[in-house]
């Protein structure tokens, strides 16, 4: 998460309150332990990035534009999907599918 944040913070000195907000949160529910940690980290990543300008595409398809709601997520372009759209899951690793 640490590194995550100086990354995403860019230059050296310059304020982030959002972001430092957001680490600072999480660190503390990691130390918590209520809750797992890998869900932990998916979750500060994914608002770490949108505070960053990098959020996912979730509202329409990343392949045909379909609006959605959308049942899959294509990892590499961080976007939703339609279902016409998705190949077999099990082929392919890049997709994650919920139902």
């Amino acid at each position: 998460m640490l590194e995550t944040a100086e990354r995403l913070a860019g230059e050296e000195r310059a304020p982030a309150p959002a972001l430092h907000r957001l680490t600072v949160g999480a660190l503390r529910a990691v130390a918590d332990g209520r809750r797992p940690r890998d869900l932990l980290l998916d979750a500060y990543l994914l608002r770490a990035m949108g505070i960053a300008g990098w959020a996912p595409a979730l509202t329409e398809c990343a392949r045909c534009a379909t609006p959605g709601p959308h049942r899959a997520f294509h990892i590499a372009a961080g976007a939703v999907s339609a279902r016409t759209a998705v190949p077999p899951v099990r082929r392919h690793r890049r997709w994650a599918c919920w139902s």
